[in-house]
């Protein structure tokens, strides 16, 4: 009888509790602790106590810079997590854990969150909310689209690693043009869903299909044309 009872009124908690969070949303307020680049603030005037939301002057401008990164079109999470950190975003310190670097789960998390154009979500429903936008809706609906793009087709780089990445060099193209450019690695994935590594020596030379690729991940570059002399050059070339 009595754990019917305690569970009955867990259940009447609840219900009170959601309700209220419900109202707070319509009302416009910040259900919790505010995302990363803002910060909750407490403010007691004639003795009472005003909870409000603010910018956080030192991160949010590098959450503004993340989103306009992923709308440049050019960038992965990954490539922006990296340029945030060595611009010295973290989050925030609590008791439990120190502050640390954002991880890509968590850009991306951050990316999808309309709480940036001034909206408060609350079960799926919008409400305008009272806490400053830090970006406005035209940037915000083309990032939607591009992650939602990316999330068909996967992201467009990614960071491929392989033990010959970095040490080779193209002697065919130093030739024709002087240029110095190392060896490409690119991950692809056939038609039956096997995936193979493309090794080539720049981004125009060889032709895109290998002359043979095995199932081992590993892709054989084409032999240079007739000519051209050797393709590929342990040593970076040096400009006379």
């Amino acid at each position: 009888m009595l754990a019917a009872f305690n569970e009955f009124r867990s259940a009447e908690e609840r219900a009170d509790i959601a309700y209220k969070m419900g109202e707070k949303a319509k009302k416009g307020g910040t259900l919790g602790k505010a995302p990363i680049g803002y910060i909750n603030t407490i403010d007691r005037i004639d003795g009472r106590e005003i909870r409000s939301v603010e910018l956080d002057e030192e991160r949010a401008p590098l959450v503004r810079l993340a989103f306009e990164m992923y709308a440049a079109g050019d960038a992965t999470l990954e490539d922006i997590q990296a340029e945030l950190t060595d611009r010295g975003l973290r989050t925030r310190p609590t008791q439990r854990r120190p502050a640390g670097p954002v991880s890509v789960s968590k850009i991306h998390q951050m990316l999808q969150d309309p709480y940036y154009v001034g909206t408060i979500t609350y079960k799926g429903d919008e409400y305008p909310g009272r806490h400053e936008p830090l970006i406005d809706r035209d940037l915000f609906d083309e990032v939607q689209d591009i992650l939602a793009s990316r999330g068909r087709a996967g992201e467009r780089r990614r960071v491929v690693h392989h033990y010959l990445k970095g040490t080779l060099w193209c002697g065919a193209c130093f030739r024709r043009d002087g240029s110095i450019r190392r060896m490409i690695v690119r991950r692809t994935i056939s038609r039956s869903g096997d995936e193979y590594l493309r090794n080539r020596t720049c981004s125009t030379w060889p032709p895109t299909t290998p002359s043979r690729e095995t199932r081992s991940g590993h892709a054989c570059a084409r032999s240079p044309p007739h000519g051209s002399g050797s393709l590929l050059s342990s040593q970076p070339p040096s400009k006379p």
